[in-house]
């Protein structure tokens, strides 16, 4: 039976397939295993197959895992970087501690709450498919929020963008998304320049779709059940 060891060496040597096939220096693209639902063991044995970055959805499963892993691995478990992917109620922003990325920055008013704690680091949420069921910043708002955000929230950093396509079994068209990311992307270089240097992630691409994502330039793909499995 395949374990978390085989499947994590597997979907990294994807990873580094699709970012070679994709002409891009290897390093470039970083694989957040997702572990949302699974146990601190699950972390423990993925960490020693070669895992460093993770990503968590619920602030109290995160911090509860925080502690676990740490029992667990010791010292070893400050090479963990972790992310938040999940949706981020502003009333718990202050429980998140030790947190390298959030990735799901989708409304004004977490934007502020963020801006209050300089230690984050933020991607921008973009619903790049204008999904009613989906929050986040729609594409033609992008550009603009980015610049109202270096004006009067300065203290916010801000890592990239994020995004969640929608579903959709046409290829094409799922391309035609993810590579609207890449334009969204470059469009704030060009339009704030120096301003938004930090602003260096692609964050999408998941368990279906992320030799897609790292074709169309994502340097994070987040992938939980091709690792973990399905979740209990």
């Amino acid at each position: 039976m395949e374990t978390i060891t085989d499947r994590w060496h597997r979907v990294w040597g994807q990873v580094q397939e699709a970012t070679a096939a994709a002409s891009r220096p290897e390093g470039s693209v970083r694989l957040v295993a997702v572990s949302k639902m699974h146990p601190a063991e699950a972390v423990v044995e993925a960490f020693r197959a070669g895992a460093r970055d993770f990503g968590e959805n619920y602030v109290q499963e995160l911090a509860s895992k925080q502690v676990q892993v740490a029992q667990m691995l010791g010292a070893d478990a400050e090479q963990i970087r972790w992310h938040f992917i999940g949706h981020l109620q502003t009333n718990k922003l202050r429980k998140l501690k030790d947190v390298t990325l959030i990735h799901s920055v989708d409304r004004w008013s977490l934007v502020k709450a963020m801006a209050k704690r300089p230690d984050a680091k933020a991607l921008l949420q973009v619903n790049i498919g204008a999904e009613e069921s989906k929050g986040g910043f729609t594409p033609d708002e992008v550009v603009d929020a980015v610049g109202t955000i270096l004006r009067e929230h300065p203290s916010l950093v801000l890592g990239g963008l994020m995004t969640i396509p929608p579903p959709c079994d046409d290829r094409e068209v799922q391309r035609r998304y993810l590579e609207d990311m890449t334009r969204l992307l470059k469009e704030c270089h060009r339009v704030h320049g120096d301003a938004v240097g930090t602003m260096t992630e692609l964050s999408m691409g998941m368990s279906a779709d992320f030799e897609q994502a790292i074709a169309a330039g994502a340097t994070l793909v987040r992938i939980g059940t091709a690792i973990f499995g399905s979740r209990r």
